[in-house]
């Protein structure tokens, strides 16, 4: 069965899903880096596609509206990120919704990214289902690591902008340092905006805090690795974009993670059972967090077993391809 995958509108965390997919069944699996409507239609029609996904499924909705009008028969997926998500109002986000929903009822089945099932309660159920954001690392040992009583490992990974609210970070951190003698290693990996260079560049030297800078593009071991050497993750940034996959990432590997449960967030949070976490971005709240958890388990091994299991890559795939 040739299936044939649209590329995601935009690189990052979607494009990752694009080469999984295709590393299944590369045979029968095809990607088109258009997503014109009519190079898709050309496409199904010369290459027999008895199955279409669409990666961008939130802006892609019309075009997949079209091709079910043009191939009644095909079988199309769309995966939906932040369409059905509360937080987004007004009347551009309600006809969206309208749209989408309507959309299962000609047969095209709607995968919600680390979705909330009761935001859907009036859609058609047998054509949409939740979609788990897949582990896209190895961990090759699941032992906890031992804490040390004078050293903490601190990494913050990714795009390094404004959004990893480093300059709390450190305040955080400086303030603790300021009451015990422990060394303290923060590793930065990943490349850094211009705004993070110069706040970097004018941070006075602090006390038992170590900062190692590893200014580019890293790859999924040299990442593994580093999750491995920490302690703790930091994934709390401002309006929380982009932090779901440092938390999943963080919990693969067995470490606490500093995050703020709201949205996507909030239902791992639910799923985990955590309970040490910062209300919000404030000083205060993120240096008691720390202290507790200096202390105290985050999340206990059936939590984790079972936050992991449903994210398993084979799974993720099955339901894209099925």
């Amino acid at each position: 069965m040739k299936t044939l995958v649209i590329y995601p509108n935009e690189n990052g965390h979607f494009l990752n899903y694009l080469n999984i997919i295709k590393d299944t069944d590369k045979e029968n699996v095809i990607s088109l880096k258009s997503n014109r409507i009519s190079e898709i239609i050309k496409y199904c029609h010369t290459k027999k596609i008895i199955k279409v996904v669409f990666l961008s499924g939130d802006s892609d909705c019309i075009k997949s509206f079209l091709l079910k009008c043009v191939f009644p028969s095909l079988n199309i997926s769309l995966i939906i990120y932040y369409s059905f998500e509360n937080k987004n109002k007004g009347f551009k986000y309600s006809l969206k919704k309208i749209l989408l929903k309507s959309l299962t009822y000609i047969n095209i089945k709607l995968l919600l990214l680390e979705g909330d099932i009761s935001t859907v309660k009036y859609i058609r159920q047998n054509n949409i289902k939740i979609l788990y954001d897949p582990l896209m690392l190895i961990n090759t040992s699941n032992k906890e690591k031992l804490k040390s009583n004078i050293k903490v490992n601190y990494l913050v990974a990714g795009y390094l902008d404004d959004r990893k609210s480093l300059r709390l970070f450190f305040n955080v951190l400086k303030n603790l340092s300021n009451n015990d003698s422990k060394k303290r290693v923060v590793t930065l990996l990943g490349v850094q905006t211009n705004s993070t260079k110069k706040f970097l560049s004018n941070l006075k030297e602090l006390s038992n805090i170590e900062i190692i800078q590893k200014n580019y593009r890293y790859d999924d071991s040299e990442l593994e690795k580093e999750l491995y050497k920490c302690d703790l993750v930091w994934a709390a940034y401002q309006n929380h974009q982009g932090s779901s996959g440092f938390v999943i990432n963080a919990v693969q590997f067995n470490k606490p993670v500093i995050f703020i449960a709201t949205g996507v967030l909030k239902r791992f949070s639910n799923e985990l059972n955590i309970d040490i976490l910062p209300k919000n971005l404030l000083e205060s709240e993120i240096e008691a967090c720390l202290l507790r958890l200096a202390k105290n388990k985050q999340y206990s091994s059936e939590s984790r077993a079972n936050f992991l299991n449903k994210r398993e890559k084979k799974k993720f795939i099955k339901e894209i391809l099925n």
